[in-house]
């Protein structure tokens, strides 16, 4: 009878952690989605000033949606969601100082 019990715990045990490893490879492709985002924006075709501004505003939007998701827990709070931030700011950076160009040109 011990043998049994302890043969369905190490099975529940190992179907847990296989379904642990799955969430957590679930969050990670969310994140994934969010660092595609921002390289399209990066490699949009950006003319006008009014391009820039929506390309600002988007970048916005996609970092409130990340930060709602974390906040769900959907998406961990680890290095990948870090590196998500960094990637955002240094976009957002760039797009204003192309947009401080823009100015001082006209």
């Amino acid at each position: 009878m011990v043998a049994l019990l302890f043969s369905v715990a190490v099975v529940l045990l190992g179907a847990a952690g296989s379904v642990m490893r799955m969430l957590r490879r679930t969050k990670k492709d969310r994140i994934d989605v969010y660092y595609q985002k921002v390289q399209d924006v990066e490699q949009r075709l950006l003319d006008s000033e009014d391009d820039v501004r929506a390309a600002q505003r988007e970048l916005e939007q996609l970092k409130a949606l990340a930060v709602q998701q974390l906040q769900e827990e959907r998406l961990q709070a680890n290095e990948s969601f870090s590196i998500f931030l960094d990637l955002l700011h240094h976009q957002v950076a760039r797009l204003e100082k192309r947009l401080g160009r823009a100015s001082g040109a006209s």
